[in-house]
């Protein structure tokens, strides 16, 4: 997949775990923490499945993002 729709992809299964959490994923500092957790959660577990490692990096930081 190429970069811009992978990033695209990314971002709307993000936005939908958040939702789910009751979260937002802001567009400041905190959003860019959170793209590299999961930067690292799949460089970590290449195998892993994207929405898994979106979300459990969301829950891993639920407490530092600004609810819905």
């Amino acid at each position: 997949m190429a970069p811009e729709p992978r990033k695209a992809l990314a971002v709307m299964l993000a936005n939908h775990a958040a939702r789910y959490r009751g979260v937002v994923v802001p567009d400041d500092q905190r959003g860019g923490e959170l793209a590299l957790l999961v930067r690292g959660g799949c460089t970590l577990a290449p195998d892993a499945y994207l929405f898994t490692v979106i979300d459990r990096a969301i829950l891993a930081e639920k407490d530092k993002l600004p609810k819905r």
